[in-house]
């Protein structure tokens, strides 16, 4: 009578995943903690990647007063120390952004590029590389919920790549929409069917879709709706 206790309900209760209602609350409770907290870290972290920019300049306006040999001599190693900063500077600002569901402008190309960037360090990892082809220049509505639907993409395939090898994502134009064909070579097993039903619907509220085409390595096809361009 009365049922179990929440606690026992959630230990017994698992999603397709293995986890538990309580495991499961965490950890989107975790989620938007995270979103909350990383633009003030952002902003911790940008703040010493900017003076180190500006001590970079200093420092490098410095080696040129004292002579020309020395200053060509160290100039790749500043260069290398400014682009790294940039880089850094630069994954901060999108990770920042993705938290917060966040995506400046609307181009679909940038979207992708970004997206990309996100999941670096999982195809790194694995050393597998993405291969964008076709993307046209148009600009789409809901950017953020399509950074999350192609992020989400692209760590599927990381999870189906074999080591070493490419996500390969082709571009199409479709009537008023732009469809994005995710492949890989010799995928290991099937993408899971939970996370491809998420990326589905944030597709459908776009008024996109997540569509099945056949073919050798093709896990995900999107259908991305355009905005008419304006004349």
């Amino acid at each position: 009578m009365g049922g179990l206790p929440r606690s026992m309900e959630d230990r017994g209760r698992r999603d397709s995943t293995g986890e538990s209602a309580s495991e499961e609350r965490t950890r989107a409770w975790r989620g938007l903690r995270v979103a909350d907290l990383s633009s003030g870290i952002a902003h911790e972290v940008r703040n010493p990647l900017n003076a180190m920019a500006i001590h970079l300049e200093v420092l490098a306006d410095k080696v040129r007063g004292v002579g020309d040999e020395l200053a060509e001599a160290v100039r790749p190693n500043l260069e290398a120390i400014r682009n790294q900063i940039h880089r850094l500077d630069r994954l901060i600002r999108q990770f920042a952004d993705f938290a917060q569901g966040r995506m400046p402008g609307s181009e679909l190309s940038a979207i992708v590029e970004t997206s990309v960037s996100l999941c670096s360090f999982p195809m790194r990892r694995r050393g597998i590389e993405a291969e964008v082809t076709g993307v046209p220049p148009v600009r789409v509505k809901g950017a953020a919920p399509l950074a999350l639907a192609l992020v989400e993409t692209l760590l599927l395939g990381v999870d189906l790549a074999q080591v070493g090898s490419k996500i390969r994502i082709h571009s199409e134009k479709e009537s008023e929409h732009i469809r994005l064909r995710f492949s890989v070579d010799s995928p290991v097993g099937r993408p899971a069917p939970e996370r491809m039903a998420m990326v589905g619907k944030l597709l459908e509220d776009l008024g996109g879709r997540l569509d099945v085409e056949e073919g050798p390595g093709i896990f995900a096809v999107l259908s991305i709706p355009v905005e008419p361009v304006a004349v």
